[in-house]
């Protein structure tokens, strides 16, 4: 996904986890986790060879977001108002692991196991810019400023469409294999 789209969903997210003191510091650690992977997009600016080899590597991993979430929260204790490590851990962490979950979404891959592997997971299911998808997430906003349930409703929305996504993705592969297999072309996978 963009970057716009996860730090709209980060804010989503905030939306919909209920309500409590430093509301501002949690969902700054929601957005903040939702955008921060894709810091690794700097690296553009040392060529397009390096910047691929290395996006989507170790700042969309497990391991990763788990150590970057921690620095999130750390700054945010250190300078915010709110005194509660653990919660903004987690809530960095919340928004960290929403971006990997989007990310799987689309064909690009992510290697969500580096360091330990270089494998690019990917579920094909969405295109990286996918405007019906940003639409559910923008509206769902919009109707939750006052109801956090809305937002909370936005999130099922928006799991149901992933949901449709994956059976048009399946109908597809068997549709492209059956066509293979009445042609005489092997199908390996």
């Amino acid at each position: 996904m963009d970057t716009v789209t996860h730090g709209l969903t980060g804010w989503l997210i905030a939306r919909a986890v209920p309500s409590e003191a430093g509301r501002n510091e949690a969902t700054f650690a929601v957005v903040a986790g939702s955008v921060l992977p894709d810091a690794d997009n700097v690296a553009s600016l040392l060529g397009s060879e390096f910047y691929l080899r290395i996006h989507r590597g170790i700042s969309h991993s497990f391991a990763g977001v788990a150590v970057t979430s921690l620095l999130v929260a750390l700054l945010l204790y250190r300078f915010g108002k709110w005194k509660d490590l653990k919660k903004l851990y987690l809530l960095a962490l919340l928004g960290q692991l929403s971006h990997i979950a989007l990310d799987l979404l689309n064909s690009y891959g992510t290697q969500i196991f580096q360091p330990f592997s270089d494998a690019r997971i990917s579920l094909d299911l969405l295109f990286i810019i996918d405007i019906a998808f940003t639409g559910i997430i923008v509206l769902g906003l919009l109707l939750s400023r006052y109801r956090p349930s809305r937002a909370r409703a936005a999130l099922v929305v928006l799991a149901a469409y992933v949901g449709f996504a994956a059976i048009l993705h399946l109908r597809a592969e068997d549709a492209v294999r059956e066509a293979a297999v009445r042609h005489g072309v092997p199908v390996v996978s």
